[in-house]
């Protein structure tokens, strides 16, 4: 089936690849390897930009690469929110931004089939709009590689599958890429 993928960043890296050495992330990649039989045509990648804190000053420069990686990849659009608040700093835009592209892509017809990568049950309301309104295909994806999808994603969506260590470790994007700025690289600490 032709597939669209929208892929929840953070829900990805807190699930399945935080402590892990499996940061450099190719999202193409792990999406064929899961989804073998579908046509992945449009990925698109919502995140939000990291802030740079005493513990780890370096994320935002990480980050920035694999961003720029990313870019590298056919058909992937990375969408960019931003972190608001102190103390307990928030996401902002990256969800609502995820679910009105699912729902405008599922509206024009753009896809055969929808890919949410999340455990985020806060996307049940948009999988049910694409799927009620537009008679699409939502699978979702559940990144969290320990613990259960939630049972209203679970609900609401076509069929769900896991991500599984496999897949993550197999779905590396090389150490060295170049882009029209020149050369990129993983971060040693990843």
């Amino acid at each position: 089936m032709l597939t669209n993928a929208y892929i929840d960043g953070t829900n990805l890296y807190y699930g399945a690849l935080r402590g892990t050495p499996h940061k450099w992330l190719d999202l193409r990649r792990m999406l064929e390897l899961v989804f073998p039989n579908d046509e992945i045509r449009a990925i698109h990648y919502f995140t939000s930009v990291v802030r740079s804190v005493p513990t780890d000053p370096s994320a935002p420069s990480r980050q920035q690469a694999y961003i720029r990686a990313l870019r590298t990849v056919p058909g992937l659009t990375v969408h960019l929110g931003v972190i608001r608040g102190r103390g307990s700093p928030r996401e902002k835009m990256t969800d609502v931004a995820l679910a009105t592209r699912l729902i405008a892509d599922a509206s024009q017809r753009r896809f055969e089939q929808a890919i949410v990568v999340s455990n985020d049950a806060d996307f049940v309301p948009a999988i049910l709009s694409a799927k009620n309104e537009f008679e699409a295909v939502v699978a979702v994806l559940n990144p969290v590689l320990r613990g259960r999808t939630q049972s209203d994603l679970e609900s609401a969506a076509t069929y769900v599958r896991r991500l599984r260590r496999r897949h993550v470790a197999a779905s590396q994007l090389p150490s060295l890429l170049h882009d029209a700025m020149g050369a990129i690289a993983k971060p040693a600490d990843w």
